[in-house]
């Protein structure tokens, strides 16, 4: 017989998923704040847990009370967090007063999603800030991309991901593939052309060859970028015209403009 709710050590199940090392041994991660719960249950999805501080439990709104009924309705356990505890997992972030232990969303094979049909992939190869993720996984989704491929060491459910995503994460599929060789190999084999973010040096942005209707945009770390080795072998490498005084634009600004401009082009006869 499993152990009843109370019963459990819910903290350190909560605790492990702030690791990188636990989300992995676990399939669960963290979510935090009112937002993402309702987001998360519209996507239909369900934490197992919810962990609720005092000031969250003396709250009058209307809707957060309701939200609080509506998860104990569904039979998921709700576990009163202590302030030491509260503080020393979310600190002085405002939205962790209710943080939920919820299961990583189910992701196709990378085989399967460069096969389903109209392919468009947004590439996050080895993203150091997990904030930058978050952003860019919520740029995809605006920008109608079919699946997001986080490259290495690009950690999509990172507790800085999932509140930057703003509950994107329950939305688009995301596939975590340790080497970048495996995705490109697979992109090429099913003819899907890759478009490579450069900062300089790449065919300006409004003058690259318009897209066939699979494409592949790849965008690499904040301080390094793409690993040369990867963009020798990219059909395309773009950059964005910009002033002199900067080097290069925000990653997440970045792709959401190669995004637009990608998807803003028509396909036609001939195009690669």
């Amino acid at each position: 017989m499993s152990p009843k709710p109370q019963q459990r050590n819910w903290l350190a199940e909560l605790e492990r998923a702030y690791t990188p090392r636990g989300r992995d041994a676990s399939g669960r991660f963290v979510i935090e704040g009112w937002r993402l719960h309702e987001r998360a249950l519209r996507a239909g999805q369900e934490p197992v847990a919810v962990f609720i501080g005092a000031a969250a439990r003396r709250d009058t709104d209307e809707a957060r009370q309701a939200l609080v009924a509506r998860l104990e309705e569904r039979g998921i356990p709700i576990v009163d967090l202590d302030e030491s505890s509260l503080q020393r997992l979310v600190g002085a972030r405002g939205q962790g007063e209710l943080l939920g232990l919820m299961p990583i969303p189910p992701a196709p094979q990378i085989g399967e999603l460069v096969q389903a049909g109209t392919v468009r992939l947004l590439v996050c190869s080895q993203l150091e800030d997990p904030g930058n993720a978050g952003a860019l996984i919520r740029t995809a989704l605006a920008s109608g991309i079919t699946g997001v491929v986080a490259v290495g060491g690009t950690d999509p459910f990172h507790p800085r991901a999932v509140r930057v995503s703003r509950g994107s994460v329950f939305r688009i599929p995301i596939v975590r593939v340790p080497e970048a060789t495996e995705v490109l190999d697979l992109l090429q084999a099913h003819e899907i052309v890759s478009y490579g973010a450069v900062s300089r040096g790449g065919t300006p942005l409004p003058d690259v060859p318009v897209p066939t209707a699979s494409w592949a945009v790849w965008m690499g770390s904040e301080s390094q970028g793409l690993p040369r080795t990867l963009i020798e072998r990219l059909e395309h490498r773009l950059s964005i015209p910009m002033g002199d005084a900067i080097d290069s634009y925000s990653v997440h600004a970045a792709a959401a403009i190669v995004l637009y401009a990608l998807g803003s082009l028509q396909p036609r006869q001939g195009s690669v």
